[in-house]
């Protein structure tokens, strides 16, 4: 199942990484990135899970716990592989 979502961030030195650093380690591929500058940023990622125990919800609550997150919202789920 493919997902993506859409994550408001401050653009503070090395944010992205630790948002893709994060979402690797946690059994998802990146399979696309956007991203608007501004303040909060924006970056809508592309996302494909490792295996089928693996929950964008999950991932979500995770996300959320980094500082500087303000906004984290799950656009789409594609149906299963």
């Amino acid at each position: 199942m493919s997902v993506t979502l859409a994550i408001a961030f401050d653009p503070a030195e090395g944010a992205v990484p630790r948002l893709l650093t994060l979402i690797e380690r946690r059994g998802f591929a990146l399979t696309g990135i956007r991203m608007e500058s501004g303040a909060p940023a924006r970056i809508a990622l592309d996302l494909l899970p490792r295996d089928a125990g693996r929950c964008p919800h999950t991932l979500d609550r995770q996300l959320r716990r980094l500082h500087g997150i303000h906004h984290i919202e799950v656009l789409s789920e594609g149906p299963r592989a």
